[in-house]
Formats: C-alpha cells, sequence, structure tokens
C-alpha cells in the first residue's frame, strides 16, 4: 500500500538535514565529467569565501565541482552549510561528502578506520583545500599543553591531520607509502590552521603561541608596542572588546624560493594567528617568512610541486571588496577596508597573481582529467 503523498513529505520535513549530505565520492563523482576541488571543513564562511572568488573571477579554476568534506563528529552544524548551498546563489556545482567512522588520536598517522574513506576522495579528486581554524591539540605533534592553546573541535583536527599524513605521509610512520608518490601533481593548499595541519602531518612541530615562545613577550600592551610587521593578530582586543574591532592584522612578508610564484617585493598580507611552524615537516622547505625571519609564513613541499602552505590569508572578502570596512585599532577614526589597505602597499597584484597562479595549476590538472 502506498503512504500517502502528505505523509511523505513531513517524514522529508522531520528528518535531520545532514541526512541529505550526500556521500558524494560514492555516487556522482565517478559519474561526473567535471574534476573536483575538496573543501575541507565546508562552513558557511568558506564556502561563501570561495564562491566570492569564483564570483569575482579572482580564482578561475576551469570545469570544477567543489565537494565539501567534514567530518560528522565535528562541532560545527553543517544543517547550516546545507540550507545555504540549497538557497544561495552559487558560481559553481557545489557538494557535500562527509567522513562518518570515529578515529582514535593514537591511530592518526598509519592505517585506520578513514582510510578506505581518504582513498576514495583522493582517486575522485584533483585537490583539496584545507582552511583556516582554531589551535590543534598539541599532543599530535607529541607536546604538552600551553596555557595559552585553545583546543575546540578536536574531531576536526584528527580527521584533517590523518588525511594530510595519508596524502603526503610523515616522520611518524615512514614505512607508510603516502597517496602522492603515485599521483604527485595532486594539488593542496594549506591556509592558516590548513599549513599548520600540514606541517604537523608530516611530523613538524608548532609554536603554541608566538608572542611568548619567539619574542618571549607574554603581555598585550608590551607586543603592541613592537613593529606591526612582528604581530599576527589584532591584540587591542583584549583591551577593547567592547569595541569590537577587526581580529586580524596586516604586515609585510619575504617571499624566498620562488614561493609558488615570483614576485620581487615584500607584499602586505593579513594574517589571523598567535601559533605557528616550529619545526618543519618531512620534505618541506620554507617559502616565505616574516620580515624578521622569525615566524614561517609559507612552506612547499620538495617533490610534491603542487603542495603548498601559507600562514597568512589571502582568501577573505574584505580583501577584494572596497566596501567591507571595519575598525583596526582604537586610534582609528573611520573604518578602513583590506582591499585599500593593500592598494596602499601595493600589494593587490601579489594577491591576484597568488590565486591566478592555483588556477593555474588546478586549469592544468582539470585538462589531464579529461585527456585521459
Amino acid at each position: 500500500m502506498k503512504k500517502p503523498v502528505s505523509k511523505i513529505i513531513m517524514l522529508f520535513l522531520l528528518m535531520p538535514a545532514s541526512l541529505f549530505a550526500q556521500d558524494y565520492f560514492s555516487n556522482q563523482a565517478k559519474n561526473s565529467e567535471s574534476a573536483h576541488l575538496v573543501l575541507m571543513h565546508p562552513t558557511v564562511s568558506n564556502i561563501k569565501t570561495i564562491n566570492n572568488l569564483l564570483k569575482k573571477e579572482i580564482l578561475s579554476p576551469g570545469d570544477y565541482n567543489f565537494v565539501g568534506v567534514y567530518h560528522s563528529g565535528e562541532r560545527y552544524n553543517y544543517d547550516r552549510t546545507i540550507k545555504y548551498l540549497d538557497t544561495a546563489e552559487l558560481a559553481g556545482d557545489f557538494y557535500l561528502h562527509y567522513t562518518r567512522e570515529s578515529i582514535h588520536p593514537d591511530k592518526l598517522y598509519g592505517r585506520n578506520k578513514l582510510s578506505d574513506d581518504f582513498k576514495k576522495i583522493f582517486l575522485n579528486s584533483e585537490g583539496v583545500i584545507f582552511f583556516g581554524g582554531p589551535d590543534m591539540p598539541p599532543f599530535l605533534y607529541g607536546e604538552r599543553t600551553s596555557l595559552l592553546t585553545n583546543i575546540y573541535d578536536p574531531n576536526r583536527h584528527y580527521n584533517e591531520a590523518s588525511f594530510l599524513f595519508h596524502l603526503i605521509g610523515g616522520t611518524q610512520n615512514n614505512d607508510f607509502e603516502p597517496f602522492l608518490k603515485k599521483h604527485p601533481d595532486y594539488f593542496i593548499l594549506g591556509i592558516c590552521l590548513g599549513m599548520q595541519t600540514m606541517n604537523v602531518a608530516s611530523g613538524g612541530t608548532l609554536y603554541q603561541d608566538i608572542p611568548s615562545e619567539i619574542y618571549k613577550i607574554n603581555k598585550v600592551e608590551a607586543l603592541l608596542d613592537k613593529e606591526k610587521n612582528d604581530i599576527h593578530r589584532n591584540y587591542y582586543n583584549a583591551l577593547h572588546p567592547e569595541l569590537e574591532l577587526f581580529h586580524g592584522s596586516f604586515h609585510k612578508i619575504v617571499l624566498k624560493n620562488e614561493f609558488p610564484l615570483k614576485m620581487d617585493q615584500e607584499p602586505l598580507v593579513y594574517s589571523n594567528h598567535h601559533q605557528g611552524i616550529e619545526k618543519i615537516g618531512k620534505e618541506f622547505e620554507v617559502a616565505a617568512t616574516s620580515l624578521d625571519g622569525k615566524v614561517i609564513e609559507a612552506i612547499r613541499h620538495k617533490y610534491y610541486p603542487n603542495v603548498i602552505g601559507i600562514q597568512f590569508h589571502p582568501e577573505p572578502p574584505y580583501l577584494y571588496d572596497q566596501h567591507l570596512k571595519y575598525y583596526l585599532s582604537p586610534e582609528h577614526k573611520e573604518p578602513v577596508s583590506g582591499h585599500e589597505l593593500l592598494k596602499r602597499a601595493n600589494s593587490c597584484e601579489f594577491h591576484y597573481q597568488f590565486w591566478q597562479e592555483m588556477a593555474e595549476r588546478l586549469n592544468k590538472l582539470a585538462n589531464s582529467k579529461k585527456e585521459n
């Protein structure tokens, strides 16, 4: 006997929205002629950010589907993302895929319950972006936890650290054959936390707090008296929470080893972090530093040409829209846009060229897929 249509509709309305997140890489991916770019931790904010880059044609990677991947145990409510994807005006095709198996933190750096899912994602995609986020649990890189470290979402870190280890390998398990050994051109971009996770997954370590560990400063006022290029987040917020100041900081960096692109300048960039790379991971080299050389701002893999990590943020809409303005300090009488700050420092071109370079690499991979 058939159920009345009204009851079927009601049944769907009562089901959790997360159940509608597709197991994309088991179903549609294999039947798609498009290339696939994975977006880890696909919050509404991260999806909006990529969509903005696509709409403004700042990032033009070619014929790609964008697949947000997350672990079902993460703290973020991905029902918000599902609703956003269902209602937003999108500049590309976006899908979701989630991993479900629990993973013990002692099993991250080797074969585990998520290994098959990681391989499925890898084999059906051309690249992945790891976004920024909160502090990693320090035991993942063999250290005890500082009082200044704030751990918010362990399951996200377990999922992303293990996936990156599966992709590039690390000193924790030299017998493990990383996925990229058979596909060395696979694209991986780590931004902020993404770069830190890339470093930890490959056997590196982190400074848990840059001001206190690198600069030996543990008072906000003393830090704000330093050269602004040594400051990597907006510490005025600690003194003036009532002002709701912008969270980030702008400072210059020094490009090294041809970065992922050649530019003869010290560009101004936007940062929002208090942790950074201490010991660099297996087979990585430094690609950019702070002006004083004490903070690693970018890394690149020695053998996998499309594996790049950056500590700064080149992706926020704030950097490309002159109408998005914020107050940066109590001294500012008027709000200012990140775009205007980059423009004054002749650093807009650096940001556009960065995304153009990423797009060219992705385009090459998409074209290679079509030829095969």
